[in-house]
């Protein structure tokens, strides 16, 4: 028995077949570029904001009599992640060095997670921003 593909329905096959590669590119694109990312290959509830320089002086070791050392000058660089204020306090953390969620607890006991996936992979400085025109809205599927 021999199995043969007319023409059109090959080119139907071919065309259906480019649409989803290309919808597929398009869509990782999309989704990898949705924050903005450079270290991270996925945040949720956080964004980036940037990298901070935090400098501060302190002794570090001391010397053979057991003295602290003079002080030094010790710079830090850290992405800046901004978190929406609304969120609330942090009340955990759980994960590890591929992904970290943060846990936050609002002042109604409204509970929320951030991911972040690469997280042990820099250093982090994480701050929270005002929100404004905050809306909620429950969504039933």
């Amino acid at each position: 028995m021999k199995f043969e593909i007319s023409k059109p329905v090959f080119a139907l096959f071919m065309g259906v077949m480019f649409g989803v590669a290309v919808g597929s590119l398009l869509g990782g694109t999309v989704v990898a570029s949705q924050n903005g990312q450079d270290g991270f290959s996925r945040l949720f509830g956080v964004w980036q904001a940037g990298v901070v320089e935090e400098t501060h002086d302190m002794s570090v070791g001391y010397d053979v009599s057991g003295k602290e050392r003079s002080r030094k000058t010790l710079e830090e660089r850290r992405e800046l992640l901004v978190v929406p204020s609304h969120y609330g306090s942090l009340v955990g953390v759980t994960g590890g060095v591929e992904q970290s969620v943060l846990w936050y607890q609002d002042n109604a006991g409204v509970i929320r997670n951030i991911l972040i996936e690469g997280a042990g992979l820099s250093p982090l400085r994480i701050d929270p921003k005002e929100t404004f025109k905050r809306k909620a809205k429950m969504i039933q599927r």
